[in-house]
């Protein structure tokens, strides 16, 4: 009775040290808006941030928006959507040296959080993720053939790029995030 309980305890120990040290590793990266990176882009690139936004995506691709961002994203007279790309850190497109692996098993805590607050949404609520990840964006933009900046993501259509290594929560935004 004593080795099971002292078991248990050792259990319960080992699961709080560990959220813990999760929680803080991620806990010390700013925690940004899709416009928030994107208006600072530049003072972001290369360094590791945590990304709140609404998610969307495709067989193709998955992004972070912001539609409620105020003015225009332009480079070089180019209209940028408030979009950033998310990639993973084995996809070889990125631009920066990548240090840590993609935590799976964060992404499956997520998704299955988002499984079943998805069914409770009222309309004017939406689901917002936070995803902890190394930001990637352009100092300088090379063109493709279609005269259109070589960027992140799907045709290229996102100013920056965020390498996911952790999603870190979901949640329910009422009027979403306005």
């Amino acid at each position: 009775m004593i080795r099971t309980v002292a078991a248990i305890v050792v259990c319960l120990v080992s699961f709080a040290v560990w959220a813990q040290v999760s929680t803080t590793e991620s806990g010390q990266f700013p925690i940004l808006s899709v416009c928030e990176a994107l208006s600072n882009r530049l003072k972001y690139d290369g360094q590791m941030v945590r990304i709140r936004a609404q998610n969307t995506g495709t067989t193709e691709s998955s992004n972070l928006i912001g539609d409620h961002c105020s003015g225009s994203l332009l480079t070089e007279g180019y209209r940028w959507d408030w979009i950033i790309s998310l990639a993973s850190p084995g996809a070889g497109n990125t631009i920066h040296p990548i240090n840590f692996r993609f935590d799976e098993a964060s992404m499956r805590r997520v998704f299955l959080k988002y499984e079943q607050l998805r069914p409770q949404l009222k309309p004017h609520e939406c689901l917002v993720i936070t995803v902890t990840g190394l930001f990637e964006t352009h100092e300088e933009w090379t063109w493709t053939r279609l005269g259109t900046p070589r960027g992140f993501g799907h045709l290229n259509g996102a100013m920056a790029q965020l390498v996911a290594r952790t999603y870190d929560d979901v949640e329910v935004v009422p009027n979403c995030g306005m």
